[in-house]
């Protein structure tokens, strides 16, 4: 599409289109800001980020004409998922598995927080291009909590965030995202197979890390010195 029928199509998306102004869809957008908000000053007001995802799903729910539709299109499985993991990870702290796993990691990527940051960008991102990120950061989050004994070694969430994100984008099976964008592509005529995405993938991913380490070695190695 070009540029204007892209602008077309969004005031026709927005409810903007003339004298007949969607109410519901404006109100949705206004809830989804605000959401948006919320996240980025939720500290500042007292709040946690479940409450705020919590209080925008319920405000986008009530606004709807008709919420029982929404309950249908939720997808529950995904949900349900992610709630077993969460207790799972969980569990595995109470018992102590994590802490084992953080002492075992250690070694393995590194004693200093620069080459244990880019280790585990590296590490992370592999692993990433096959199980999907959010497990994966899910699974991983509690490990490094164990691993930053204090400011110094903070730059390892750099490294699990750079390389969970970016690792995804090596195959299409690595993101929800890019599911849903290849699944689209093809009900649209342009399929993309997992070969011709692994090409195009692996290597924009290569060049992202490389850039990503030369960010850690400038801020948390020449500047933090």
């Amino acid at each position: 599409m070009e540029f204007d029928e892209w602008i077309e199509r969004a005031i026709d998306v927005s409810g903007l289109r003339g004298s007949r102004m969607d109410w519901e869809k404006m109100s949705a957008a206004v809830i989804l800001i605000g959401t948006i908000v919320g996240f980025v000053i939720y500290e500042r007001i007292d709040l946690t980020l479940p409450f705020v995802a919590l209080a925008g799903g319920f405000l986008m729910m009530i606004q709807s004409k008709e919420p029982s539709s929404i309950l249908r299109e939720i997808d529950w499985s995904t949900i349900l998922f992610l709630g077993g993991l969460f207790i799972m990870i969980n569990g595995l702290d109470k018992i102590g598995i994590i802490e084992i796993l953080s002492h075992s990691l250690s070694g393995l990527i590194g004693r200093t927080p620069l080459r244990a940051s880019i280790s585990l960008m590296w590490l992370s991102g592999i692993v990433s291009s096959i199980v999907d990120n959010i497990p994966l950061s899910t699974s991983l989050a509690p490990i490094v909590r164990e691993l930053v004994i204090d400011d110094s070694w903070a730059a390892l969430w750099w490294g699990l965030v750079i390389g969970a994100n970016l690792g995804g984008n090596i195959t299409p099976i690595g993101s929800p995202s890019t599911i849903i964008a290849i699944g689209i592509s093809e009900k649209e005529g342009y399929p993309i197979s997992f070969t011709t995405f692994l090409k195009m993938g692996l290597g924009l991913t290569v060049v992202h890390f490389i850039i990503s380490m030369i960010y850690l070695y400038v801020r948390y190695g020449i500047l933090s010195t």
